[in-house]
């Protein structure tokens, strides 16, 4: 059995129990969940998902430091220092071999045993951010590979026989856990480009189909042939990496290829009660149902002057003119845009969304025989 390994808020249980699902899919597996509070209700969970909880960590290892130096003054680096601690427990407290910690915001979409059968001859595997190696591609991400690290944090790969790995990043952890460029930190992540130094075994995946995300468009780029998505033209989709970035990019239309993949774990977190990300897919899904009647929707709360909400219009109204009415707006990013004076002087759309800066008449909305959005909230 394969064994993975991730660490949450209890919020985000539902987003852990999705990414269960996404592996549960692909391959024989098992989930332990690391969650950063201590124990109370605990909630009952699918076979193969174990919890644990900072009260059962305390007495291993650096636990109870981490916990003293980090839990009540800044619970992310409470959560990315427990990463070793985690690990380590798992091995040498649960006799497990092989480990695969992975961010509960990734999602699996094909087969990862490759990367269990990688542990065979590597004590430790990283995955690469693969940002821009050229300045002219992106200046920004070029320069982000030597501040935040050539490593990406949501992804750890350990064998029993990486322990020793494992101990220095807990201890380096302990000592500072914190952004600091000048210091040449960045939380637990830069850390990890020492790794392959430091320690024999420790290794690369080279494989680019694997912690895809908005961060490495430039250096992955993504095409569908035949129905599958190929990583820089030959790698399969292993799995996505689905932070903040990497779902507006999708929502934007920055990353086109991807879309389908959004769908199914935005789907996946609703089925699950998840209400952060999903809340999004779940109001777009009630807007879209609404454009089958006469109604007007009045009321939308999601900022980013209606971008997310106009892309996902576009792919399921085909052949609809959506328009966003937005005298603020800088940059149209490829959407029909119009100031509200441009809009009085045409009207011309199938539907309208109007722009959080909007302060429309109420009898002109009224008289609209088109269905719209009222943005005026921000999200």
């Amino acid at each position: 059995m394969n064994t993975f390994c991730t660490i949450v808020t209890p919020d985000y249980l539902p987003m852990a129990l999705a990414l269960y699902d996404s592996i549960l899919a692909h391959g024989d597996a098992a989930l332990h969940i690391l969650v950063s509070s201590f124990r109370e209700d605990e909630p009952e969970m699918p076979e193969g998902v174990s919890l644990s909880y900072v009260d059962d960590l305390l007495s291993y290892g650096n636990s109870g430091k981490i916990y003293e130096k980090y839990y009540d003054s800044d619970s992310d680096a409470f959560r990315w220092s427990m990463k070793p601690e985690f690990i380590m427990y798992l091995i040498e407290k649960k006799g497990i071999k092989k480990v695969v910690f992975t961010d509960p915001d990734t999602y699996y979409f094909s087969s990862y045993s490759f990367l269990f059968d990688m542990l065979d001859s590597h004590r430790v595997l990283l995955t690469p951010h693969w940002r821009s190696f050229s300045p002219e591609k992106s200046s920004t991400h070029f320069h982000l590979n030597f501040t935040e690290g050539f490593f990406n944090g949501g992804f750890i790969a350990v064998s029993s026989e990486g322990l020793a790995a494992m101990s220095w990043l807990s201890d380096s952890c302990l000592y500072e856990c914190r952004k600091d460029v000048d210091a040449g930190l960045f939380d637990d992540q830069k850390y990890l480009d020492a790794l392959p130094v430091m320690f024999e075994g420790a290794g690369i995946v080279r494989h680019k189909g694997c912690n895809v995300a908005a961060w490495n468009i430039h250096e992955c780029p993504r095409t569908v042939h035949e129905g599958r998505i190929l990583i820089d033209g030959g790698f399969p989709l292993v799995f996505i990496h689905f932070s903040r970035s990497t779902v507006n990019h999708i929502f934007y239309g920055k990353d086109d290829a991807l879309y389908g993949c959004l769908e199914k774990y935005l789907g996946n977190l609703d089925a699950r009660g998840f209400t952060g990300l999903s809340r999004l897919y779940a109001d777009l899904e009630e807007i879209l149902d609404n454009f089958g009647n006469t109604m007007k929707i009045a009321s939308f709360g999601y900022g980013e002057s209606g971008r997310a909400v106009v892309r996902f219009l576009q792919r399921h109204l085909p052949g609809r003119l959506v328009t966003v009415v937005d005298d603020n707006v800088k940059d149209a990013d490829g959407l029909n845009f119009m100031t509200t004076e441009e809009f009085l002087a045409v009207q011309g759309a199938d539907v309208m969304v109007f722009g959080k800066h909007q302060a429309l008449n109420p009898a002109l909305l009224n008289n609209l025989t088109i269905p719209y959005i009222r943005m005026e909230q921000v999200g």
